[in-house]
């Protein structure tokens, strides 16, 4: 759990902005389920993210969505500040592929 949480912090501490493609239940993109589902089995999720969420979506919402372990899409993920931009998933990938390709000249 520390090299995650670690992973995790340097993310936060970056001043440019990341691009993470997720798809279907990552426990974001269109279709995407997000969540602490850990609370609901009554364990503590690792790499820090009861600390962070209150930061992001206050400390109202962050003790719902901790106490409830209740899941949320990418729309309402944006809306409570998790994520500033959601697009369909091809588009991710075809935004990705081209920056490599880019990169490899």
């Amino acid at each position: 759990a520390n090299s995650l949480r670690s992973t995790f912090s340097y993310f936060e501490a970056l001043s440019i902005p990341t691009i993470a493609v997720i798809e279907g239940a990552a426990l974001g993109g269109e279709n995407a389920t997000l969540g602490l589902p850990e609370t609901g089995l009554a364990i503590i999720p690792g790499a820090g993210g009861t600390q962070r969420l209150p930061r992001i979506v206050g400390r109202a919402r962050a003790k719902e969505l901790i106490f409830t372990g209740r899941r949320f899409d990418a729309t309402e993920a944006v809306n409570m500040g998790k994520a500033k931009l959601v697009m369909l998933s091809f588009y991710c990938y075809d935004f990705l592929l081209l920056k490599e390709a880019f990169n490899t000249f």
